[in-house]
């Protein structure tokens, strides 16, 4: 784990290709799993410098850090987290009818084309959080299993 907050893995002060590179030569990972986003939707309408920052040119200082430290025999595989948001409308969806329709989806599709440039597996996903204050699905499945009632599909 690569983090910004010291003692909560590989501290990074910052997150740049020097120091990405750096890391990835010294421990040589087989996979890099990129969770770095910025998720709120109505932040990255507000922030779109933010927003693109994050979505964006994270991506971009991974891949071409993994471009750098690449050879015939080594090169570490991608698996990046983006959106179902890249598409629009009623579902099942095909990679031709792929409309974002905010800036969010707009910027992980991009970050999304950035990924591809190396060896990875780009996982469209959508997450639901859990909120001890909001009742959601989730919510709903995490107290039920702390209750050991049962769940049916």
């Amino acid at each position: 784990r690569i983090s910004r907050i010291k003692n909560n893995g590989i501290y990074l002060k910052r997150f740049n290709e020097k120091n990405i590179i750096k890391v990835l030569l010294k421990i040589e990972p087989d996979i890099i799993i990129n969770t770095i986003a910025m998720t709120d939707v109505d932040a990255c309408e507000k922030k779109i410098v933010s927003a693109r920052n994050s979505n964006i040119k994270t991506i971009k200082t991974i891949t071409n850090s993994i471009l750098k430290i690449s050879t015939k025999n080594y090169s570490p595989f991608l698996i990046h987290i983006s959106t179902d948001q890249v598409y629009s409308g009623k579902g099942p969806h095909k990679e031709s009818n792929i409309k974002p329709i905010n800036n969010y989806a707009k910027t992980k599709l991009i970050g999304e084309k950035v990924a591809s440039k190396v060896k990875s597996c780009i996982i469209r996903t959508n997450f639901l959080g859990y909120s001890q204050k909001n009742k959601n699905f989730n919510s709903w499945i995490i107290n039920n299993v702390f209750q050991n009632k049962k769940i049916f599909c």
